[in-house]
C-alpha cells in the first residue's frame, strides 16, 4: 500500500513538484499529480486532495477542485479553511448562494481565524448578498 505519492515522495515535496511544473507551465503534467493525489488510495489524505484542488483550481479545472475539497472537508468536517476555497472557486463560477453558504459555514467553523480574516470573510458575505 502506497503511504504517500508518487514513488515516496511526501505532501510537502509533491507541492514543491507541483509548483515547479506550474511554474513550468506544464499543466498536463500538473493535471496528471493532481489526479494521482485524488485518487482513492490518497483521498484519505485531507492535504493530498487540498493539493489537488489547488492544482485542478490553477489550471481552470474548477468542477474537480470542488469536487476535491468536498472530499476533503467531509473528512475533517470541523475545518473551514475548504469551505473558505470552495466558496472562492463557487464566487469565480458566478455561484453566489454558494459561494455565500460556504463562506457562512467557514465563519461557523473558524473559531481559529484571526478577527481580522473574519471580519474579511463577514464582508465578503455582505457583499455577495447585495449582489442577490
Amino acid at each position: 500500500m502506497r503511504t504517500a505519492v508518487l514513488s515516496g515522495l511526501a505532501i510537502s515535496t509533491a507541492h514543491l513538484y507541483a509548483e515547479l511544473l506550474l511554474l513550468l507551465r506544464l499543466r498536463s503534467k500538473a493535471e496528471y499529480l493532481a489526479h494521482r493525489l485524488s485518487d482513492d488510495e490518497t483521498a484519505a489524505r485531507p492535504q493530498a486532495l487540498s493539493l489537488a484542488a489547488s492544482i485542478f483550481e490553477r489550471t481552470g479545472k474548477l468542477e474537480l477542485a470542488l469536487q476535491c475539497y468536498t472530499k476533503a472537508s467531509d473528512s475533517c468536517p470541523d475545518e473551514a479553511f475548504y469551505h473558505v476555497e470552495m466558496a472562492s472557486i463557487y464566487e469565480k463560477q458566478g455561484d453566489v448562494q454558494n459561494a455565500v453558504n460556504n463562506y457562512q459555514k467557514a465563519l461557523s467553523k473558524g473559531d481559529g481565524f484571526a478577527a481580522q480574516f473574519r471580519e474579511k470573510i463577514a464582508t465578503k458575505v455582505r457583499d455577495l448578498q447585495d449582489l442577490k
